[in-house]
């Protein structure tokens, strides 16, 4: 039931990142267009675009976090002993879950004073803009949470095996 909902949750997120992706690449072919062809740029065509950007980037990296193809220095990994390495991916989950947990609180405790301010071009609240950072360290938790218990019950499965 959970990983369904966090199969669900992934697909959403790649649509979204996909559609936010599309919108920004045509909004900024429309600013150039504007600005070198007309002589007449959009004033708010740059300030959406990095809006959306930010969006776009904390959505993608949950997705990462899922497929877990985030950049990683391997090389600690690959010379430590099953156990170890257990315990290394263990340990790295968790601080990334405190990290999560970080993100979370402070993106949230910021939000009440962003939503007081307009952006300059949309006249818009900048708390939403804000919001990317709690929900986008939510998905993250979410998926590193998912990962450090694949990572313990496939660890848990092997084991289980071996000792038949």
């Amino acid at each position: 039931m959970i990983r369904h909902t966090l199969n669900i949750i992934e697909r959403i997120l790649k649509i979204l990142s996909c559609s936010i992706l599309s919108v920004i690449v045509l909004i900024l072919f429309y600013t150039v267009f504007m600005r070198y062809v007309l002589h007449n740029p959009p004033s708010w065509s740059m300030e959406i675009s990095r809006f959306l950007f930010i969006w776009m980037v904390m959505l993608s990296a949950a997705l990462v976090t899922r497929e877990q193809s985030h950049i990683q220095i391997t090389f600690i990994a690959e010379h430590l002993p099953g156990k170890l390495r257990l315990a290394w991916f263990t340990v790295l989950g968790v601080i990334m879950l405190l990290f999560c947990i970080v993100l979370i609180r402070q993106g949230w405790s910021i939000l009440s004073f962003f939503m007081e301010e307009k952006s300059p071009a949309l006249d818009i609240a900048m708390g939403w803009i804000y919001l990317a950072i709690p929900v986008g360290g939510a998905l993250i938790f979410l998926y590193t949470l998912e990962n450090t218990i694949d990572i313990l019950r496939d660890r848990f499965k092997s084991d289980t095996n071996q000792g038949k």
